[in-house]
């Protein structure tokens, strides 16, 4: 698994450069020569940062979570999480942000892509009917989530490294053509992901261990209780269940006890103590640490500035569940004919 954490981008937002504003390095697509392309950029964080506020494109934006999680929000209000094995397609001039503009501790990769660029097939491997398709693909996946495989994250890790290999030498013609060649590949892959697999379509396995775990986020569970009650053996559930999230079920389990801890306090005025103990932590201490580093902020900070958000922003998580989970199922009862 290739995980870096990378310089910051020198590119100016106030000229509304494709760019990230924290630890992303950023490969501009004129350095290749490929217009398609306007840039590639990767970015590794072991935990919660600020990233860029509102904010849009000009292009698609397709993002890769290799590992780990994050979610982002959208204007209309709404929220997408994306877990590792997964990418979301944002469509351009679609106002967005990491939610609250904190990146949850991950690793992703993100491509965009110009369909409607001139000469938007130069230096590539798509004829003018691929790119024709390529576009309609997208435009009917706006903010979907998708799964990807094996060959894909293969494809990803080693454009990567092509990536890297190349900003070192810039001047050597070889470097550059297997970074092109990589990045059609990476788009190639996504667009038969987005054609074969409707959007946030978990395996029934993953879907009934998430579903127990969440049951007992106010009454704790050990994961010896998990692989019980699933009838799988440990190594056989924790590799699906990493393929499918990203994470292990451990992991997942202490993420969502903290996405309830904070709907609680956003909603009732228990101490952080008593919601330490209602979501299963040994201690407020051992509570405190683990909610700063998948939230960037304290259980103390997160409830002072929940209570200044914007117009628009101020639905409590749990609304903002349920509507992801409508938009969600009529995104994929109206999946694409493509």
């Amino acid at each position: 698994m290739c995980c870096y954490v990378l310089r910051n981008s020198s590119l100016d937002y106030s000229e509304q450069r494709y760019h990230y504003s924290y630890k992303m390095e950023i490969l501009p697509g004129e350095k290749l020569g490929m217009p398609l392309v306007p840039q590639i950029g990767t970015t590794s964080t072991r935990i919660a940062q600020n990233t860029e506020d509102w904010h849009s494109h000009r292009a698609f934006e397709l993002v890769f979570v290799i590992e780990g999680a994050t979610a982002w929000e959208f204007q209309d209000d709404a929220t997408k999480e994306v877990t590792g094995g997964h990418f979301i397609v944002v469509p351009p001039g679609v106002v967005h942000r990491a939610v609250r503009s904190i990146r949850k501790p991950s690793s992703i990769c993100g491509v965009f892509i110009n369909p409607e660029c001139r000469q938007c097939g130069k230096n590539t491997t798509f004829t003018k009917q691929d790119i024709y398709f390529i576009n309609s693909v997208l435009s009917k996946s706006a903010s979907a989530v998708a799964p990807f495989g094996r060959e894909l994250m293969a494809h990803l890790n080693r454009m990567v490294v092509a990536k890297l290999g190349f900003e070192r030498d810039e001047k050597n013609p070889l470097a550059k053509a297997n970074l092109r060649t990589l990045a059609c590949s990476v788009i190639m892959e996504a667009i038969c992901c987005l054609v074969a697999t409707p959007p946030g379509e978990p395996t029934a396995v993953i879907t009934a261990a998430k579903n127990y775990l969440r049951q007992h986020v106010q009454n704790p569970i050990q994961m010896p209780d998990l692989i019980k009650h699933m009838g799988f053996s440990r190594s056989y559930l924790f590799s699906i269940f990493k393929m499918e999230t990203g994470m292990t079920p451990n992991d997942y389990y202490v993420r969502i006890r903290i996405e309830r801890a904070q709907e609680l306090l956003i909603e009732s005025t228990a101490s952080v103590t008593a919601i330490a103990m209602d979501t299963g932590f040994s201690s407020s201490q051992y509570f405190s640490s683990v909610f700063r580093k998948i939230t960037g902020q304290t259980p103390l900070e997160f409830r002072q500035n929940s209570q200044s958000f914007p117009v628009g922003l101020e639905k409590t998580m749990r609304e903002r569940k349920r509507a992801r989970t409508t938009r969600n199922a009529a995104a994929i009862s109206q999946f694409y004919d493509v």
